[in-house]
């Protein structure tokens, strides 16, 4: 009987989680962001179309995805959110980490993790993102028995805006935010 109940309860879960889905196959086609959005034309690194300083409800229009009411995060004026919902960053299922200070978007951090991918995708972005945004020096950082390999670009005007991709094991992260 016990066991009766556990699996109509994992059923029930699937199928609730199925009928609930938010988000349908095109609209998440439509809410992708690409390489070439990370930077508007004075030059300052963000997700085009979303200003530094927004409010979260703004973040999660703009970026058509949702966040949990309380953040995952919270201290000193900082808030983190993690997405509820993917987002596509360069045709690759991404989710969204939301840093807000004093109320106001800060960061966005994009992790994908393809898995076995990985490094052939990292490579790929970085190559791109270099094309973008200039050629520089690849930082290597040891962490235990890996290296971790980052790219980090700043603003040509006031050097208040970075943008980092970041390969690390299974995961690649590009992040863009402020630099206070």
């Amino acid at each position: 009987m016990m066991k009766k109940l556990i699996v109509s309860g994992i059923v029930l879960s699937i199928v609730t989680l199925g009928c609930l889905s938010p988000v349908s196959a095109l609209e998440q086609e439509e809410r992708g962001i690409q390489v070439e959005e990370l930077q508007n034309e004075d030059g300052i690194y963000m997700v085009e179309d979303l200003a530094w300083g927004s409010g979260m409800d703004e973040t999660a229009e703009s970026l058509k995805i949702r966040f949990p009411e309380e953040p995952s995060l919270s201290g000193e004026g900082i808030e983190i959110y993690h997405s509820e919902d993917p987002l596509l960053f360069g045709g690759k299922e991404s989710f969204v980490e939301a840093e807000f200070h004093d109320g106001g978007l800060a960061a966005l951090t994009f992790r994908i993790s393809p898995g076995e991918g990985a490094e052939e995708l990292y490579g790929d972005l970085s190559d791109r993102m270099k094309e973008l945004y200039g050629d520089i020096e690849e930082t290597r950082t040891p962490l235990g028995d890996a290296t971790i390999g980052s790219y980090i670009w700043t603003d040509e005007q006031e050097r208040v805006t970075v943008l980092q991709v970041t390969g690390m094991g299974e995961q690649v992260i590009i992040a863009v935010g402020q630099n206070k």
